[in-house]
């Protein structure tokens, strides 16, 4: 028959072992869920990240959409302005190209000249009534 000094070590031994197995255990849980913690974090960030990117891209389109707002009512308030003055000329009867060509030859006379070589762009109406062309 074994020694009880044998039998204690015996008993101690397998509860160390016992405690050793339940410890890795209780590791490889905790592991697990530090692993499990980490990519609900990861997913979590990178939906806030794509939440303020979105917000970014609104407050962008919004900021775009009051410039362009504004634009459109400047042009449009200086349109008005040409058409008034047109008409308090008794030049709304005339034919488009003829006001434009006659308001740059008056500038040209008035010692203005042009800002680059050559002649400038043709836009808008030609005396025949078409878009672009020679006045």
């Amino acid at each position: 028959m074994p020694s009880a000094c044998f039998l204690v070590a015996l008993v101690i031994r397998a509860i160390f072992e016992r405690v050793v197995v339940d410890v890795e255990k209780q590791k490889l849980k905790l592991s697990k869920l530090l692993e499990v913690a980490a990519k609900e974090q990861a997913k979590l960030l990178l939906a806030e990240k794509q939440q303020k990117a979105r917000e970014a891209r609104q407050v962008a389109r919004e900021k775009a959409k009051e410039r362009a707002k504004l634009f459109r009512s400047a042009d449009a308030h200086r349109k008005i302005v040409l058409g008034g003055l047109t008409i308090a000329a008794e030049a709304d009867g005339w034919d488009p190209a003829e006001i434009v060509g006659g308001a740059a030859r008056d500038w040209r006379a008035d010692g203005h000249a042009p800002e680059r070589a050559g002649p400038a762009p043709r836009k808008g109406y030609s005396a025949s009534g078409g878009a672009g062309g020679s006045p």
